[in-house]
């Protein structure tokens, strides 16, 4: 669940800076769910970013 399959979306990386300004290396996770989507008409399950869920809903709604 590394990477989203519509967006190239996946965590980055970076430093935790304590009061005394000292770094440690840290990780934020980009946030995938498994959705259910209808492809050429089979149901697979995907692994997405939740931006990508809502612009897909954002989508469905206006059209």
């Amino acid at each position: 669940m590394a990477r989203c399959q519509y967006c190239p979306k996946s965590g980055q990386s970076g430093n935790n800076v304590s009061h005394s300004k000292r770094r440690t290396r840290r990780r934020w996770s980009a946030n995938m769910q498994r959705k259910t989507v209808v492809i050429d008409g089979k149901r697979t399950k995907i692994h997405v970013c939740t931006r990508c869920i809502r612009t897909e809903n954002k989508a469905m709604m206006k059209g």
